[in-house]
């Protein structure tokens, strides 16, 4: 881990210092419980533990929900337009057994609602029932299950013409629709986006901040969903005697003797159950940890110190040539309002740190 952050290319000194000290609480061997919330969400030095540092601790493997939140949200959903079980047991059985229906493989949003509501009363569901449940929230309640939200929710040209990444998705919506305080979508381009797609979707979202003073009260009642859900998820692997700890939306498991037995396949299960008591289907991802993931880890971090390197000296090259575009990044790389970020497919690029 001293080794990574070495080499790691931080955007400010701050940013390294953070890093510093979470090594260094690690090394005092203090590993209790910092806070608990009133949500009940458990707070511990892991919680506070960056993704890319993750790998040099003694992890076996993390299993953590594709978006949690939004999913969370369908509970919601299913309460307020009393969606028969009978219905979501279908829609469910389709996720498990086919490939995931997208906008691009069903051409348009509308396709995929039409498909689903077709599917439903195919499968013997009651049109009365079906004609109930909104289409949006039919859709919506599809995308979340099959985890495919934050993937689906921006149109991809206005991803392109943003230059928006994954990340940066589910931090807009957050702060436009989920967690914004406000109660319209004036003046934001992301919440009239979501308002478009998924109107009566967004119509609860307003009648749940409506109900508590501070508009707070709706992902304070999705943490608090998320601390049940995941309290149970623990009982359930510590009945087992294995030693795991929860961040948030994700399950831990450290690397121990002791954990023998705690395969992957058997957390995504208990997971999926817990899930699935609660009307959910969620979608689980795992990342692996370990010695052959570290070294992949720092395989990278020299890619991406060979690619900065190049891409630095290309623009100080173009800077002293009088290119004013390529001396405004060298100053916003200077000053930390841009990151070099290395994609899936391993190009680097600049990307903005406030979106």
């Amino acid at each position: 881990a001293a080794q990574y952050i070495a080499s790691h290319h931080f955007t400010t000194s701050r940013s390294k210092d953070y890093y510093i000290a979470i090594l260094e609480a690690y090394a005092s061997g203090n590993f209790t419980i910092n806070q608990v919330d009133k949500n009940k969400r458990i707070y511990t030095i892991l919680t506070r533990t960056p993704r890319s540092l993750k790998p040099f601790l003694n992890l076996s493997f993390s299993a953590d929900i594709h978006n949690s939140h939004p999913l969370l949200f369908s509970a919601i959903l299913l309460n307020c337009f009393h969606i028969p079980t009978s219905a979501l047991n279908k829609i469910y059985d389709l996720i498990s057994t086919t490939t995931p229906l997208t906008t691009s493989t069903a051409n348009k949003p509308h396709n995929v609602r039409r498909y689903l509501r077709k599917f439903l009363k195919d499968n013997g569901i009651n049109s009365s029932a079906i004609s109930k449940i909104p289409i949006d929230v039919l859709e919506y309640i599809y995308l979340t299950s099959t985890g495919r939200f934050w993937d689906e929710v921006i149109p991809e040209e206005l991803l392109k013409t943003n230059s928006l990444l994954r990340q940066d998705i589910k931090i807009l919506m957050f702060r436009e629709v989920f967690y914004s305080k406000n109660l319209n979508a004036r003046g934001k381009e992301y919440a009239k986006l979501f308002r478009k797609r998924f109107p009566n979707v967004y119509k609860v979202v307003r009648m749940k901040k409506k109900e508590s003073p501070d508009k707070k009260g709706l992902p304070n009642e999705m943490m608090a969903m998320e601390s049940e859900l995941f309290h149970e998820i623990l009982r359930k692997l510590y009945a087992k005697h294995f030693q795991v700890v929860n961040i948030h939306d994700a399950i831990v498991v450290l690397d121990v003797k002791e954990n023998d037995g705690c395969t992957k396949e058997l957390v995504s299960e208990i997971i999926t159950k817990v899930y699935r008591k609660h009307g959910l289907m969620p979608t689980v991802s795992v990342d692996m940890y370990g010695e052959e993931h570290m070294m992949e880890v720092m395989a990278k971090e020299a890619s991406l110190n060979r690619e900065i390197e190049r891409i630095t000296k290309e623009l100080k090259e173009d800077a002293t040539k009088g290119d004013a575009d390529a001396a405004t990044i060298l100053n916003d790389i200077d000053n930390g309002k841009v990151e070099f970020r290395m994609l899936k497919d391993g190009s680097v690029i600049l990307h903005p740190i406030d979106i």
